[in-house]
């Protein structure tokens, strides 16, 4: 009875420390930054991503950066753009490309 009496008064001051660490973390801490826009969270900010859609997180540069669904798209659809063009224009972005559109068989358009 004596030996747990006297360990629950040593346990005090160590819950008392450990209650004062936890609310000086939650006073002093920033809260978390959000990007549903995309952006470059500050380094060793805490941040939320998908909070609004789709987003992915990665580097850039060495830097964290969340990317968001329309940065996302248009990343992809300028890489595969780029692509098609270098390998239709062997890296000539100047090539002239002649489209031709058939209809049934029959040539109907022309552009040069």
């Amino acid at each position: 009875m004596i030996l747990s009496v006297a360990l629950a008064l040593l346990a005090l001051p160590i819950l008392a420390w450990l209650v004062d660490l936890i609310a000086g973390f939650l006073r002093d801490s920033t809260p978390p930054t959000l990007h549903a826009n995309g952006g470059f969270p500050a380094t060793g900010q805490p941040f939320i991503a998908r909070e609004s859609g789709t987003e992915l997180v990665g580097t850039i540069g060495n830097r964290t950066a969340v990317a968001n669904n329309a940065q996302i798209t248009e990343a992809v659809s300028y890489g595969v753009y780029d692509a098609f063009m270098s390998a239709l224009c062997g890296k000539n972005a100047t090539a002239k490309v002649d489209a031709k559109l058939y209809l049934d068989g029959r040539l109907i358009a022309v552009a040069a």
